[in-house]
């Protein structure tokens, strides 16, 4: 069997220093090429993570914490292709049929409703937050974002849901419970909240997606780790207003 250089070396770091290789991540399932289209079929929501065969470092890590917070929700699978370019090539088939290369890894696709042929290429970043955004903005799952308040994403949705005088009541009622919580950091969030209400409330639902995209291109560049931070948790809070008027489009 011919290896490449990288699974050589990393071969023999593990055997020096007595590591366990494993593509397994706990809470995700092992798919390849006999097994993909029978789970993906029946699972309304999969995420599937293409990745070398023994991946390590920081964006996998990201992964593994992703995994942790979300294996327990019933509705999400998630599920793991360890692809290989040696030896007999496992399951880079299913590399080339999603259209996912080497210089790719890790690279998600989400699958919706059985849809195999219909996959969602992930665009966002590596960390665990960016693949719950994913969820949250293209499954109809409610996944709790950093930085979003349960109470107030239902806010969002009584906010979006409503129609003229109405709108402008779910906004009241968002000051109001603002000055009943007690956690700065919420306080902050429904400041948040507040001001996109009043922003739609001026401009319109098509608000949603032109502030989504200013918010990602700024984030793709360089700032203070303070301004990111405000940045992502905006972020967060458009996705929850978005995944709200969605649903109502339907």
């Amino acid at each position: 069997m011919e290896l490449n250089l990288s699974s050589v070396l990393l071969l023999l770091f593990s055997f020096s220093f007595n590591i366990q290789l494993t593509s397994a991540v706990k809470g995700a399932v092992e798919l390849d090429s006999l097994t993909f289209d029978k789970i993906i079929a029946n699972h309304r929501v999969v995420l599937v993570k293409f990745d070398e065969k023994y991946p390590y470092g920081a964006k996998h890590d990201q992964f593994k914490k992703f995994v942790e917070e979300l294996s327990q929700n019933r509705n999400l699978l998630i599920a793991e292709v360890g692809v290989a370019d040696y030896g007999e090539k496992d399951n880079a088939d299913l590399a080339e049929r999603f259209g996912v290369k080497k210089e790719d890894f890790p690279a998600y696709r989400l699958f919706l409703n059985g849809k195999i042929n219909e996959p969602i290429k992930h665009e966002g970043g590596p960390d665990a937050e960016d693949l719950k955004r994913l969820i949250a903005t293209k499954a109809d799952l409610y996944i709790g974002l950093a930085g979003c308040v349960k109470a107030y994403d239902d806010l969002a949705t009584e906010f979006i849901n409503a129609r003229g005088e109405k709108r402008t009541a779910v906004i009241e009622k968002a000051r109001l419970s603002q000055e009943k919580l007690d956690n700065p950091a919420d306080r902050y969030s429904a400041t948040v909240y507040i001001k996109l209400m009043e922003r739609i409330l001026e401009k319109g639902s098509e608000y949603i997606d032109t502030e989504l995209q200013r918010v990602e291109k700024l984030l793709t560049g360089k700032m203070n780790p303070a301004k990111q931070q405000e940045l992502k948790i905006r972020m967060s809070i458009l996705s929850s207003f978005k995944m709200a008027r969605d649903r109502d489009e339907l």
